[in-house]
């Protein structure tokens, strides 16, 4: 079984899945291991944003909404070989990837994860992409779907009404899925407000993901986050909206206070037609966060004999 390439044959999948009452299971990834392990325990896609990355860096997630990186530039080097680093590896070179190209050790992800869709999370305020041109870029280097992120979505107050009154909107991004949709792309939005998620329906959005924020628990995760109660309020409002313009709309939820498995579990039973996670930090980073120093602790805790 190869790469499903297609749109329909993804959401054939997803249906099937969902008919069979299991639950969809999505995972972003920054880097190989991750997407490797994630695939090995079940994913049903990938998906590939700078936050990825920031965070198998150190960096709590929400460094892909500030200014340290081209987000869509990133989102391309996750997965493209840079063929300078193998003709010349020398150390001009490398700087070059370095500076230009950005993260060349993150080309390793799609190789290790043949079997399944990747999502390319894309920052559909960019001034400096002309979109049509750019998305079938992204299928060119083997993306099967779109997602809105870096998104405006995460910003509210003073800065997001003047994001809004400037034209770096979160409209720009419903018409960015309306775009992917055109172009056959499977989306997967991410949405706040029963006002977004009817409008990325409307614009023919396949997957709508009902976004709580940042993910809590772990050295770099939120201290505090919506509760369970309340986030099962919202996505069981953000539900029923939608699948009252649409049916067969798949809603899956993501972040806040979901870091769990019992979390999950309780979003799962208060709510009514969720069919499933995207995770990110709840899949990459907490695992790691909850194991690896006491690992690292217990070895360093042996008490050598005196010879």
């Amino acid at each position: 079984m190869s790469r499903p390439a297609s749109r329909s044959e993804v959401l054939k999948r997803f249906r099937n899945s969902i008919h069979a009452n299991q639950v969809i299971i999505g995972s972003g990834a920054g880097v190989g291991i991750s997407a490797k392990l994630i695939k090995g325990g079940g994913a049903d896609f990938i998906a590939l944003y700078n936050s990825g990355l920031y965070r198998v860096h150190g960096l709590g997630s929400l460094a892909g909404l500030m200014p340290y990186g081209d987000a869509n530039a990133i989102v391309c080097d996750m997965v493209r070989p840079h063929d300078i680093l193998y003709a010349m590896p020398t150390r001009t070179a490398i700087q070059q990837i370095l500076t230009i190209q950005g993260h060349p050790k993150a080309q390793t992800i799609l190789p290790q994860i043949k079997l399944l869709p990747v999502i390319a999370g894309v920052c559909a305020t960019d001034p400096f992409r002309d979109l049509s041109v750019f998305l079938p870029h992204l299928r060119s280097l083997g993306f099967t779907g779109i997602q809105n992120f870096p998104t405006v979505g995460l910003i509210d107050g003073n800065f997001r009404q003047a994001l809004e009154e400037t034209g770096m909107s979160y409209n720009k991004e419903v018409e960015m899925i309306a775009l992917a949709d055109s172009l056959d792309f499977l989306t997967i939005p991410y949405v706040f407000t029963v006002e977004q998620a009817v409008d990325m329906t409307n614009a023919g959005a396949d997957v709508i993901v009902v976004h709580f924020e940042l993910t809590n628990q772990g050295s770099i995760g939120a201290k505090n986050a919506i509760s369970i109660d309340d986030a099962a309020k919202v996505a069981q409002e953000i539900r029923d909206a939608v699948v009252n313009i649409r049916e067969d709309i798949i809603v899956l939820v993501h972040g806040g206070p979901i870091s769990t498995l019992e979390t999950f579990k309780d979003i799962m039973k208060d709510t009514r037609g969720v069919h499933g996670l995207l995770g990110a930090s709840t899949f990459e980073r907490i695992p790691l966060d909850t194991t690896l120093p006491g690992t690292v602790k217990e070895f360093k805790e042996l008490e050598v004999e005196k010879n």
